[in-house]
């Protein structure tokens, strides 16, 4: 999933932000990419088991531990769970739409703070930009291009004004890459 938004509304400086799917680039869940990375602010709680529409307008005491959960796996333990209540005991209200809210940009925040870590790992290790990757496999192959294919197999190749180095290994014969695709689709 890649989405570009482009506000147009000043011609003179046009802003694009991109929305990529991370889950393509690093595997795994959100809290065990914060740990792989030493991402500090961690991730926060929400009682999926409570989001359905009747509760989306809740108000009211935080909702009960059994919530807590994904499809009735328990999240949290009772201690975070116990925590979390003496938290919220000040002000005695819990808000779906405020909890919501508040996981959401935690998890954004976390998210941020991995791909942060992960994009200063690759630019220090290979002095490679990652950015134009969608996916792990394809980060691999750019990186193998660019840093390990020896130099007798590759070339220069003008496109426009620039040179873009290119290699042998991009430019299969009409048969081989007939034959490589089918591997994409299981040979159907």
């Amino acid at each position: 999933l890649n989405v570009s938004v482009t506000d147009n509304s000043n011609k003179k400086n046009l802003k694009t932000i991109q929305f990529k799917d991370s889950l393509k680039l690093l595997l795994g869940s959100l809290s065990k990419l914060a740990k792989t990375f030493d991402v500090k602010s961690g991730k926060g709680t929400f009682p999926f088991d409570f989001a359905k529409p009747e509760n989306f307008s809740y108000v009211g005491p935080t909702p009960d531990y059994k919530y807590f959960a994904f499809n009735g796996k328990p999240l949290i333990s009772k201690e975070i769970y116990n925590n979390l209540i003496n938290s919220t005991m000040g002000s005695g209200v819990w808000s779906f739409q405020d909890e919501l809210k508040s996981y959401n940009i935690q998890d954004c925040v976390v998210l941020y703070n991995i791909l942060s870590k992960f994009d200063s790992l690759i630019r220090n290790r290979f002095n490679f930009n990652f950015h134009n990757n969608p996916t792990l496999s394809s980060l691999a192959f750019s990186l193998y291009r660019y840093g390990y294919i020896p130099e007798n197999l590759q070339y220069t190749k003008e496109v426009g004004k620039q040179k873009l180095l290119k290699s042998l290994i991009d430019s299969l014969n009409e048969n081989y890459d007939v034959f490589v695709r089918q591997s994409y689709f299981g040979g159907h």
